[in-house]
C-alpha cells in the first residue's frame, strides 16, 4: 500500500509534533549548539532532497522529500534520550494508540447509514470520548505528574 502525498505530509507533521518540543528543551537547558547543528542538518537535507525529488517526481517528489527530511528527526529523539534520558517513543505510545483506536472506531461509524446532521456530532463526541477515556485510563501517572507541576507553578506565584 503506497502512501499518498497527504499521508506523507501527515506523518511528517506527527514526527515534528514530538521533535519541536525536544529542540526547544535543548535551547532551554543551554544546548544551543545541538539545536544549531540540527538546523544545519535539516537545511542541507532540504536543499538536497526537495529540488532533486521535486524535479524527478513533481508534487509526489516534494512529499517524499518532506518525509525524508522529517524522518531525520529520529536523530533528535536519539540525542534527547542521551541528554535527558527521555524515550520519545515511550512518551508518544499511548497517545498514538488512542489516536489509532479513535480512527478505527470513527471509520466504522462512518459506514453507518445515518444522516450527516447526526453523524458529524456523533463522530466528534465519540472521537473525543475514546481519546480521553483511553488516555485517562492508561496515562494516569503522566497526567497526575503534569497536574502536580502546574499546581507547583501556580502555588509559587
Amino acid at each position: 500500500m503506497a502512501l499518498s502525498a497527504a499521508d506523507k505530509a501527515a506523518l511528517n507533521a506527527a514526527i515534528a509534533a514530538v521533535t519541536t518540543p525536544l529542540t526547544n528543551a535543548f535551547n532551554a537547558v543551554g544546548k544551543i549548539t545541538i539545536t544549531t547543528r540540527l538546523m544545519i542538518m535539516w537545511t542541507v537535507l532540504t536543499w538536497i532532497f526537495y529540488p532533486l525529488l521535486s524535479y524527478k517526481f513533481g508534487y509526489i517528489g516534494t512529499a517524499i522529500a518532506t518525509l525524508i527530511v522529517g524522518s531525520s528527526s529520529f536523530i533528535v529523539w536519539y540525542i534527547a534520550n542521551r541528554v535527558f534520558s527521555i524515550n520519545a517513543l515511550k512518551t508518544i505510545f499511548h497517545p498514538m494508540v488512542a489516536s489509532v483506536l479513535m480512527v478505527i472506531v470513527l471509520i466504522l461509524v462512518s459506514h453507518l447509514q445515518l444522516s450527516l446532521l447526526f453523524l458529524l456530532p456523533l463522530k466528534i463526541v465519540l472521537g473525543i470520548s475514546i481519546y480521553l477515556i483511553y488516555n485517562l485510563y492508561f496515562s494516569r501517572a503522566e497526567i497526575n505528574w503534569f497536574l502536580n507541576q502546574t499546581n507547583w507553578l501556580s502555588n509559587k506565584n
